[in-house]
């Protein structure tokens, strides 16, 4: 049985500008977040953008070129919750390099959840919120992994956050996951 307790990882948020075509805001209200639609409708771009949020673009071996097109930059910001505490990543990109910002909220969840919305943008000012990594140049690829691996084993974020985060690229995936869930946690998965 997966135990689903309170400590796992929670997204909150999603910001995408400019990455394979896509921007986007989204707001994630529940723990389980199934991503579904016809065919190139983004699902897969945005399953990317978690992974690049977490590990880097070059880390993931993309070419930067392609993950911004036309376009002079892109960026993703992802927020999430664990243990309690409000984590923002902030992945920027150009045709030739990247960067990344990784910072956590000084205001609980708890109550950044009965915010109002410009209040809760609020909580990224640098009097509510601490640097864990300021905006680092990525030269090269083994930098990015290695910078923010570092700082979320500290954390004990990592490797965990990740492969329960992002490894659910297709159907068959999906089904051994929520295999291991029972009626009881209200999970499951049943052939239609």
């Amino acid at each position: 049985m997966i135990d689903i307790a309170k400590g796992n990882l929670k997204l909150v948020s999603v910001n995408i500008k400019n990455i394979e075509g896509m921007s986007t805001n989204l707001q994630f209200k529940s723990n389980l977040i199934v991503i579904y639609g016809y065919n190139r409708t983004g699902k897969t771009i945005l399953i990317k953008c978690l992974r690049y949020a977490f590990k880097g673009f070059r880390a993931c071996e993309a070419d930067l070129k392609k993950i911004i097109g036309d376009r002079i930059n892109g960026q993703i910001e992802l927020v999430f919750e664990f243990k309690g505490v409000l984590y923002k990543i902030i992945r920027g990109v150009t045709e030739s390099s990247e960067s990344v910002r990784f910072l956590k909220s000084k205001i609980p969840y708890a109550e950044f959840e009965n915010l109002p919305v410009p209040k809760k943008r609020a909580i990224w000012s640098s009097t509510n919120s601490e640097e864990l990594i300021t905006k680092t140049s990525i030269k090269k690829r083994g930098d990015s992994l290695k910078i923010f691996s570092e700082t979320l084993s500290e954390l004990k974020l990592y490797p965990d956050i990740i492969d329960r985060l992002i490894a659910l690229d297709n159907n068959q995936e999906f089904k051994n996951a929520t295999e291991s869930f029972g009626s009881k946690e209200g999970g499951g998965y049943e052939n239609i």
